[in-house]
């Protein structure tokens, strides 16, 4: 019995945070993302007519004490995923799979949200019929800073891992997006990619986290 309950209220959840917009589902959105977001998470980009057009990137910075000196060390921004996503070709079946979409999956929400256009339009469609202007900007902000805080926390395992002998005093991260090559312009050699990076702040690096492997 309690297994049926939990099937009902589980797929409710799931239905509502991934069904149209509504005024119910606008004003629960806090509460929605806070039991979807990550691990049920999901988007409708990888169908057309609107497939994923879009590169995540994540890099860390780190701040590190040397063996007998006092003053610290400032590190070059280090790419996070690309050694993840080598390791995870490597074989089909590894841990590194799902590291990988969690950590892209945080940089996409906080990058973009984690909406797709046509969710915001209808997002702000709406606000204008109910009034919920402010409970969406509420569950927005409360988004980010779940978003940033996860980031945060999964960069320190990565940073752990990175520097397994240094003294790690400060880290920050850096995300960014890269726009896909048009398929009008997959034989210009000289169109420019668009690129949007954005800068977060120092932090101190997350004690309660374990390297990642």
């Amino acid at each position: 019995m309690t297994w049926i309950i939990f099937t009902v209220v589980h797929f409710s959840i799931i239905a509502l945070h991934a069904g149209p917009i509504n005024p119910i589902s606008a004003k629960l959105q806090p509460f929605l993302n806070t039991y979807v977001i990550p691990f049920f998470y999901q988007n409708w980009h990888l169908f057309a007519p609107d497939p994923i057009t879009t590169n995540f990137r994540l890099f860390a910075q780190v701040r590190y004490i040397e063996a007998g000196e006092d003053e610290p060390v400032e590190s070059p921004w280090i790419d996070v995923m690309t050694p993840l996503l080598e390791k995870n070709e490597e074989t089909l079946f590894s841990p590194h799979n799902r590291m990988v979409r969690l950590g892209l999956g945080y940089v996409h929400a906080l990058q973009l949200g984690g909406y797709d256009e046509l969710t915001y339009k209808i997002l702000k469609k709406a606000s204008e019929k109910e009034e919920l202007d402010a409970h969406i900007e509420e569950s927005l902000l409360q988004q980010a800073e779940f978003h940033e805080d996860n980031l945060y926390r999964y960069v320190s395992a990565f940073v752990k891992s990175a520097f397994p002998d240094k003294e790690i005093v400060e880290i920050r991260i850096m995300t960014g997006r890269q726009e896909a090559v048009p398929y009008s312009k997959r034989n210009d050699a000289n169109y420019e990619v668009e690129e949007h990076y954005s800068i977060h702040e120092w932090r101190e690096l997350v004690d309660d986290v374990l390297p990642l492997p």
